[in-house]
């Protein structure tokens, strides 16, 4: 196995198809892997940041591509030199990009990590699924070596299988839910004419973010700092997204408008038949017209009439994803300690000291996650 680290992205550019093929081919498969969202990620956080991008070859293809960034950070008073998934917080999904040599693959990443102790204190790799074969090989290669592994779970991510017609899929839900639906809808014709827009052909994407951030700017999670659109690093970097997705038709962007003015949006990807629900949201003077619940009916009823696959609602389990599902998939993140007395006391104050407490309580009211 031949292990190549590069830490500029643009030296990545060489092995762009191999990595789409081989990507095809991987369970990681998914949009927050390809080569346009991991190197546009980078373009736009990469500050303070070592790019620690490894390339494995095994008699000469390509084996796999793990994009890995290193950096410092303080946890909890803990100052850590810590590596992660490129991608890391805007990644809904991640997993390594590896073909048949999997095993080999992670297992180099390991003896990796062993020989370079002085460098790192801990992995920590976040959204990978729950199923994902990468746990039991991490957890195999990293024990071997002796480095400290912790697996817990992370989030749930909701999804829907996607009927021939509407009705089966919405069959299964509450009476009163499907009554609140057409309620909205006829509500919100009442105050103006309502138009429905979805498209993944863009030829103005500075309009599509202007419309997100002036839909952002009237949610109630905007004074919460919890939109996208509003925050400038975030928009730059959807921005230049949407321009990358919108060339390959990944980028499935939808409006719901009043009299012409857009009172709610949603930023998708559409990819390989699938749905993912990246984000959205609507004008808060509109929320009692449910205006969060007809975008997302419309979109799910035309994904059905497109003969897509399924829709992806991504991570957190909010409530109102589950009024419209009762299927969901788990994610994980995972944590590799380093063998050195520094990093191991960060294991014992993080995950051993609060076991000890744990079991001293006796299963009490202390219930927090590692």
């Amino acid at each position: 196995m031949v292990k190549n680290i590069f830490e500029d992205f643009n030296d990545l550019e060489n092995y762009r198809e191999d990595w789409e093929k081989l990507l095809e081919k991987s369970p990681a498969d998914s949009p927050f892997s390809t080569y346009e969202w991991l190197s546009t990620y980078w373009k736009h956080f990469h500050q303070d940041k070592k790019l620690l991008a490894m390339v494995f070859k095994e008699e000469g293809h390509l084996a796999g591509i793990i994009p890995l960034m290193a950096f410092h950070e303080t946890q909890k008073f803990y100052p850590l030199r810590k590596i992660t998934f490129v991608g890391r917080d805007y990644s809904d999904r991640a997993d390594f990009i590896v073909g048949k040599e999997k095993g080999k693959v992670v297992d180099a990443l390991m003896e990796f990590l062993a020989d370079d102790y002085r460098s790192w204190d801990v992995l920590h790799l976040e959204q990978i699924p729950e199923k994902s074969d990468s746990l039991g090989m991490l957890r195999h290669c990293a024990k071997k070596r002796g480095l400290l592994f912790e697996c817990w779970e992370q989030t749930i991510c909701p999804y829907i299988i996607l009927n021939q017609e509407l009705s089966r899929s919405m069959e299964k839900r509450a009476g009163p839910f499907k009554k609140e639906i057409q309620k909205s809808i006829r509500r919100l014709q009442d105050v103006g004419k309502v138009s429905f827009s979805r498209s993944i052909t863009h030829s103005h994407i500075d309009k599509l973010v202007s419309t997100a951030a002036f839909v952002d700017e009237k949610s109630h999670k905007f004074a919460e700092g919890k939109t996208l659109f509003t925050n400038p690093r975030a928009r730059d970097f959807l921005g230049e997204i949407a321009r990358h997705f919108s060339k390959r038709k990944w980028l499935d962007f939808a409006t719901l408008e009043v009299d012409d003015v857009p009172i709610a949006y949603e930023y998708h990807f559409r990819y390989k038949e699938i749905n993912y629900a990246y984000t959205g949201s609507y004008d808060q003077h509109y929320a009692s017209f449910g205006p969060g619940t007809g975008i997302m009916y419309r979109l799910i009823q035309d994904s059905v009439d497109l003969g897509l696959k399924e829709y992806d609602l991504l991570q957190g389990g909010h409530e109102y994803k589950w009024r419209w599902t009762d299927k969901g998939r788990k994610q994980v993140q995972v944590m590799i300690v380093n063998n050195t007395h520094y990093a191991r006391l960060f294991h014992y104050l993080k995950f051993k000291s609060r076991k000890e407490w744990r079991e001293k309580t006796k299963g009490g009211e202390f219930q927090e996650e590692p």
